[in-house]
C-alpha cells in the first residue's frame, strides 16, 4: 500500500511540475475588438465562449464559438482570427486549443443622436489576459419619431 501511495504521489508531483514548466502563449499584436452595431442598435449584451487553435508560427488556425448571443459571434470570431501569439519555447504540442470569453456590455451611458449623426459612441475594452476580454459600449438614446 505504502508503494501504491508513493507512486502515486511522484506521478502527481511530476504532473505538477510539467504544467509550471509549461507557459502559456503571449498575446502579441490582435485588432481592436468591436460592438457590433447590429447587436447595439438590439440591445443585446452577454458572454461569447470561444474555442481557438494556433498554428507553429502563433497565428490563429482556426477559431470555434461555443456559447453566447449569435448577433455577437462574427465579431468575436474575427477579433481573434486577428491575434498574433508568441509561442514559448517550453510549449505544449503544437494546435494546442485555448478559450476564451468576450463578455460584451452597455456603460449606461446613453447619447444624444444616432449611427448617422455620426456622434461618436465610447467604446472601453478591458483585456486581463487572452482568456478574458471585456467589451464595453455607450448606446444611443432612444428616439421616438411621430
Amino acid at each position: 500500500m505504502k508503494r501504491i501511495t508513493f507512486v502515486f504521489a511522484a506521478c502527481l508531483l511530476t504532473s505538477t511540475l510539467v504544467a509550471q514548466q509549461l507557459s502559456e502563449p503571449i498575446l502579441q499584436s490582435a485588432q481592436m475588438p468591436m460592438y457590433p452595431v447590429i447587436a447595439r442598435f438590439a440591445r443585446v449584451t452577454g458572454e461569447v465562449v470561444a474555442e481557438f487553435t494556433l498554428d507553429d508560427s502563433g497565428s490563429v488556425a482556426s477559431v470555434q464559438i461555443l456559447s453566447g448571443p449569435q448577433l455577437l459571434w462574427r465579431a468575436t470570431q474575427e477579433n481573434i482570427q486577428t491575434w498574433k501569439f508568441q509561442i514559448p519555447k517550453k510549449s505544449t504540442e503544437a494546435n494546442q486549443e485555448y478559450k476564451t470569453t468576450f463578455t460584451y456590455r452597455f456603460s449606461g451611458r446613453e447619447v444624444e443622436g444616432d449611427e448617422e449623426s455620426g456622434k461618436a459612441l465610447k467604446l472601453t475594452v478591458t483585456v486581463s489576459s487572452f482568456h478574458e476580454i471585456e467589451v464595453i459600449s455607450d448606446t444611443y438614446k432612444p428616439t421616438m419619431q411621430y
